[in-house]
C-alpha cells in the first residue's frame, strides 16, 4: 500500500501510573483522490488484522522482526 497511497501505520504505548495507554494511527490518502471508495473500510480492517493477527511463531513474536523493530 505504501507505493499506492504513501500509507503509514503505527502503535504507541504511554505508561501512566498503573494505567497503559495503546494508540493506533493510520495515515492515507483520501478516497476522494482515488477510485477506490472502500479505501477507509480498508484501512481499518488491516488495523484490526494487524491487532487481532500478529505474526506468531513458537507461541510468541518472530524474534528476528522483534528485535529490528526494537531498534528503531
Amino acid at each position: 500500500m505504501y507505493e499506492l497511497y504513501d500509507c503509514t501505520a503505527y502503535m504507541n504505548v504511554n505508561f501512566t501510573y498503573k494505567t497503559v495507554n495503546c494508540s493506533f494511527c493510520f495515515s492515507t490518502i483520501n478516497s476522494k483522490y482515488t477510485k477506490n471508495p472502500n479505501l477507509f473500510k480498508d484501512c481499518i480492517e488491516l488495523i484490526k488484522e494487524m491487532m487481532l493477527n500478529p505474526l506468531i511463531e513458537n507461541n510468541g513474536f518472530n524474534i528476528k522482526n522483534f528485535k529490528e523493530e526494537k531498534k528503531g
